[in-house]
């Protein structure tokens, strides 16, 4: 399927939708893409998704990085080289992880909100270098920025996706479930191929 760009990806999707006469259908594509990009932050798990992130922890709440939409995993660093990579962990474990391993390392992190708690803490004077790994929001399709990896790779998952939503505006009650199964299964297929890359 051939959508190169922002502007490609308008069109096809007003010309799939069957259009409409509407002054405001144009913003109404617009909207559709911005709603179908809301959904593959949640449900879209595939590589080009992901950031890598060194940063130096010192203390024992940290803010996840604000492109966040889900962990991947925490890798402590030495010398340079990953060494280790701390244990996901329940928050309501935090107290009793924490004296059990006072004095070590982290070795566990907890979610909590838009942070992560470390488990035993870092300090100033004991801080931990590490790499995060975690899926970042899709980058959002403008004027501005007309192509991104996630559309060259999944043109029918925005494709779909924005059809399901616009299916309301054009007064298409069947549209939205015929757009919306096409869409679930695209997104499915997408999904277990980057399973499949990450287990060979």
């Amino acid at each position: 399927m051939s959508i190169a760009d922002y502007t490609t990806l308008q069109s096809r999707v007003a010309r799939w939708s069957g259009g409409s006469s509407d002054a405001n259908f144009a913003e109404a594509v617009r909207e559709a893409i911005e709603m179908a990009e809301i959904d593959m932050d949640r449900m879209l798990w595939v590589h080009e998704r992901i950031v890598r992130r060194i940063a130096t922890f010192t203390a024992e709440y940290e803010s996840l990085p604000e492109d966040c939409a889900r962990i991947i995993s925490i890798k402590r660093i030495e010398g340079g080289a990953e060494v280790d990579q701390l244990r996901k962990a329940h928050p309501d474990a935090a107290p009793g992880l924490a004296r059990a391993y006072s004095g070590n390392r982290p070795l566990f992190y907890a979610e909590t909100g838009a942070q992560v708690q470390l488990i035993p803490a870092p300090t100033v004077d004991s801080p931990m270098r590490a790499r995060w790994v975690y899926y970042g929001f899709v980058p959002r399709l403008s004027d501005d920025t007309s192509c991104t990896a996630v559309l060259s790779t999944y043109p029918n998952v925005y494709l779909y996706t924005s059809l399901k939503h616009l299916a309301p505006f054009t007064d298409d009650p069947e549209g939205v479930a015929k757009w919306g199964a096409l869409s679930a299964e695209a997104i499915q297929t997408a999904n277990r191929a980057a399973t499949m890359r990450s287990a060979a």
